[in-house]
């Protein structure tokens, strides 16, 4: 029972670190492209985790199966397109709107369990999932905060000419996507021999070869201040004690109590707006309800496991 409660807690600081990491790249990205910020926290996070995961369990617990190595990889490459598409998220549509789409993630976590685990659907789970979609809805049909974000057409498909905030939202809802497949992943190879902050530092190793790919091939769109770096720096450290903490909660209790937990991360998002990032970023009652809704949503998903 220690355990479950440890895994509890853990999943709420991980919810708090995303939120207050998300806040930090945010203010950041005046100043950077998503991709490098993406560099920067990967790097400054296996910097992070590697001192903890000698300090803790000692150099040898970084040799694992070839296994670990082939499904970290994998979360390498999940944690890259989650990263990016999230970043760019957020400079096209803002923390408000992207954090609560990301934060929908227990949504798809659900649909793995029951195709992939064979786990059979609850009505309780069931209405938390239909509680989220109907709180991203009120997010996304925000009219009156689209339109003190929204910066003309960005792109057009088909004669169809989709805004900024537009592709935001579903860039966010990739990233959503991709950080549950992510999870599911995690939760099946952590334990004693390879604990959740392991798991995290191989992520992030990967995460980094993929992004330095990306990075090289779109070389004239990448940019950075020193502004910007010094932004980045805390960021990475709180996304990588949030990480950290996620894949740890992951070995203490069960995804289904953990992914719900870590969804509360909307709200957290949000406080860290009202306090870091006041003037920039518009938080309607329309999008806090929206917001609230999502974390209700992911409570009731909770209080079934």
């Amino acid at each position: 029972m220690t355990g479950l409660y440890s895994g509890i807690a853990l999943s709420l600081l991980a919810a708090a670190g995303f939120g207050l990491g998300t806040v930090l790249i945010r203010k950041a990205l005046e100043w950077v492209s998503p991709f490098v910020a993406t560099l920067i926290s990967l790097v400054v996070g296996i910097s992070v985790l590697g001192f903890f995961c000698i300090l803790f369990f000692g150099i040898e617990i970084l040799d694992q199966p070839k296994s670990v190595y082939f499904v970290t990889c994998i979360l390498g490459l999940l944690v890259t397109s989650a990263a990016g598409s999230f970043l760019t998220a957020m400079k096209l549509a803002g923390a408000g709107f992207a954090s609560p789409i990301l934060g929908a993630s227990p949504i798809f976590s659900i649909g793995l369990a029951l195709t992939l685990r064979g786990e059979q659907p609850q009505l309780l789970a069931l209405t938390g999932a239909l509680v989220i979609v109907f709180g991203v809805v009120i997010l996304v049909t925000d009219k009156e905060r689209i339109q003190k974000i929204e910066k003309g057409g960005l792109l057009t498909f088909r004669n169809v000419n989709f805004s900024g905030v537009t592709i935001g939202i579903g860039l966010a809802g990739i990233a959503s996507i991709s950080i549950a497949i992510a999870g599911y992943l995690a939760s099946g190879i952590v334990g004693d021999s390879t604990p959740g902050s392991v798991v995290a530092f191989y992520e992030s190793v990967f995460g980094i070869v993929f992004v330095c790919l990306i990075i090289v091939k779109f070389w004239d769109r990448q940019y950075i201040s020193r502004r910007g770096f010094y932004w980045m720096l805390p960021a990475g450290v709180v996304f990588a004690i949030a990480v950290a903490s996620l894949y740890t909660a992951l070995e203490l209790a069960p995804l289904s109590i953990v992914a719900p937990l870590a969804g509360t991360e909307p709200l957290a998002t949000y406080f860290f707006i009202l306090l870091i990032l006041r003037g920039q970023e518009f938080i309607t009652l329309r999008a806090t309800l929206g917001a609230f809704l999502i974390v209700l949503g992911v409570g009731i998903i909770g209080v079934t496991s």
